[in-house]
């Protein structure tokens, strides 16, 4: 684990280069407060019984413990299996399921999670289950008597770090990554980035559960060396504007957010007063990126703010540990208008924007370096594509791993051209209709034009039964009667992909299931039309 003996042994005499949100003001540390509390982590855990190969499995809250905790598990040359925290809308129960059968899959030596309540859940069926403030005192300052020296794991064993796809469009499954993998993944981030350890500050709200949050935010801080504001999901769901004020008041420099954090953020600019900063670069991934909501963004915010080259659309999935491609620094998104209809049949033909059916596709910019991303060989212009980095997984656990000779086909559709690559939707997302295929993200993003219907709130569905398309939708409150909403509905469908919605399903705000990343569970979703939800309204 190069890069965690370059981080540790790293000299900086900064007293901030890590602040961490604690639910009423931001925890400062600096590097030797980090490193310190990260050695004492690692004696707790060694006195437990942790040993190098072992898997320690952790939910990651964005806190100053678990930011020690990681840290402290690789020290003894161990693995991290990063659990995932419980979405909003997700019922507990089911949670507590998904957690279970994690474990059960993952096996690890013990469970590190940072709420009593869920320690006690989950002691319900496991062992060995800790309380993070009970492994990483924060009231302890003293300087550690352990050594701090990382433990390399057993040979054969070069398993770091487990992460768990999101399970947006199936359960999910989780990532094996090498100590190799993440450097090499860290290692180009800071170079696409062009990171200054002395200039550059992060500001991120983004959750550690997440790779978005816990590669492109917390490690790429502890690799490349520069200050690091690590706020919390909660609080900038809570209050969004928390985002724009730590980075105005912390001088941020850097920052990143999944497209439904970039409209939110947008409604407010677009309602009050921000606060005066610029961004100076804007990592926007995680989900698809809409060119609507980034020119909308632009003009809310203005060129002072948010320069239109500040934006920096990428693409990543957790089992290459993050980034594959990203928009070149100064760059800016780059937008290509096609007709929506060719490319259900693979075909890339450039259109006009003022026509109906016309579909903008934003650039996810450039491979990173050592990189490649190709098409499956039997594609036309649009397919699979197919990546190859260094910083793949190793395979999937309790899975055969993965030939490290062979790119790996991600599931993602899309074309490539003059070196960019546009993504333009899931295999899984591929909606059959009337002998057509038609993009389910589209078709939703054509619906959400109608007032009541909003991106990551509604959802289209095929029915099993094969009669046609349902619309099912969130709404919190009804300022029109539903039949007038489910006309509309259907009436943008038709002018957008020249298909039917054959029915809408409104439901309560918090109904749809989500990740704990936030994205609609479409694969889950159907078995809402079988069971509606009480107080839900046909149409």
């Amino acid at each position: 684990m190069s890069f965690l003996w370059a981080g540790l042994e790293r000299r900086d005499d900064r007293p901030d280069v890590l602040r961490c949100w604690d639910g009423s003001r931001y925890v400062r540390w600096s590097w030797d407060d980090w490193r310190a509390a990260s050695a004492r982590a690692a004696a707790r855990l060694r006195a437990e019984g942790v040993r190098p190969g072992d898997r320690v499995a952790c939910i990651l809250a964005n806190s100053p413990q678990s930011c020690a905790l990681v840290l402290g598990v690789w020290m003894l040359g161990g693995c991290v299996v990063s659990l995932p925290t419980r979405a909003r809308s997700m019922d507990h129960q089911a949670y507590l399921r998904l957690i279970d059968g994690i474990i059960d899959q993952a096996n690890p030596s013990l469970t590190l999670v940072p709420d009593p309540k869920l320690a006690i859940a989950v002691s319900d069926n496991r062992a060995r289950v800790y309380l993070h403030d009970a492994v990483v005192d924060l009231s302890d300052r003293s300087t550690p008597s352990w050594a701090i020296t990382p433990v390399a794991p057993p040979e054969g064993v070069a398993d770091a770090f487990i992460q768990y796809s999101s399970g947006s469009t199936e359960a999910p499954k989780g990532c094996i990554l090498s100590a190799e993998a993440i450097a090499a993944q860290l290692i180009r981030l800071s170079e696409a980035l062009q990171i200054d350890a002395a200039r550059d500050v992060g500001v991120f709200w983004l959750p550690l559960s997440h790779d978005m949050g816990f590669f492109g935010a917390l490690m790429l801080a502890f690799a490349a060396g520069h200050r690091l504001v690590l706020g919390t999901p909660e609080r900038f769901i809570s209050r969004p504007i928390t985002w724009l004020e730590d980075y105005a008041t912390f001088a941020g420099t850097l920052s990143a957010t999944p497209p439904f954090g970039l409209a939110v953020a947008t409604r407010l600019a677009q309602q009050l007063p921000v606060p005066s900063f610029t961004f100076g670069r804007l990592v926007v991934g995680a989900e698809r990126v809409q060119a609507d909501m980034l020119r909308s963004a632009a003009v809310a915010f203005g060129p002072t703010c948010l320069p239109w080259s500040a934006l920096l659309p990428a693409y990543g999935l957790a089992e290459a540990t993050l980034a594959v491609t990203m928009t070149p620094l100064g760059h800016g998104p780059e937008i290509r208008t096609v007709a929506g209809r060719s490319l259900g049949v693979g075909d890339v033909v450039p259109t006009d924007a003022g026509n109906d059916a016309a579909r903008e596709i934003v650039s996810v910019g450039r491979p990173l370096r050592d990189i490649t991303v190709t098409l499956a060989d039997d594609a036309r212009d649009v397919g699979e594509l197919v990546v190859d980095s260094p910083s793949l997984m190793s395979g999937y656990v309790a899975r055969p791993r993965r030939d490290s000779g062979v790119g790996m086909a991600t599931g993602d559709l899309g074309f490539c051209a003059d070196g960019q690559v546009f993504v333009t939707g899931r295999a899984d997302d591929m909606l059959v209709v009337g002998g057509r295929n038609v993009y389910a993200q589209d078709l939703e993003g054509a619906l959400s034009q109608v007032a009541e219907v909003r991106l990551g709130m509604s959802v289209v569905v095929a029915e099993r039964e094969g009669y046609g398309l349902v619309l099912i939708c969130e709404l919190p409150r009804l300022h029109r009667a539903p039949h007038v909403v489910a006309d509309e509905v259907r009436g943008a469908a038709v002018r957008a992909a020249g298909v039917a919605i054959r029915r809408c399903l409104f439901v309560k705000p918090g109904t749809l299931p989500k990740t704990p990343s936030g994205k609609v569970q479409r694969f889950l979703c159907q078995e809402l039309l079988a069971a509606p939800p009480s107080g839900s309204i046909h149409v």
